[in-house]
């Protein structure tokens, strides 16, 4: 994943591959790496199939504070008819992640 934070209106996304050569890693963007996996196997209250996304060096930058850590987010279905609503999502350090795991086995 890319996350592009200088000069994107001069190079929008998307792009094929990393961003453009006059954008600079660190400078201009940062990369991080990570994983999807969906489990169609899921059966919630109101819904069914569960999504996790694992990110290992930094995470998604969807809160105002730095974002240099490992996380996972996990969508679950939701029950309304707007984006707003449709989905809850969960954001979890990669840290409790682990120790969820480790318990469950």
């Amino acid at each position: 994943m890319y996350r592009v934070f200088n000069h994107f209106k001069d190079y929008p996304p998307p792009y094929d591959g990393k961003p453009p050569a006059p954008l600079e890693e660190g400078k201009d963007y940062q990369t991080t790496w990570g994983a999807s996996y969906y489990d169609s196997t899921w059966m919630g209250p109101i819904g069914n199939g569960a999504m996790e996304e694992d990110y290992e060096k930094a995470c998604l930058p969807i809160f105002p504070i730095p974002n240099n850590y490992s996380c996972s987010v996990i969508s679950l279905p939701g029950g309304g008819p707007t984006a707003s609503t449709s989905g809850r999502v969960k954001l979890l350090h990669l840290d409790a992640v682990n120790r969820r795991r480790s318990a469950s086995s």
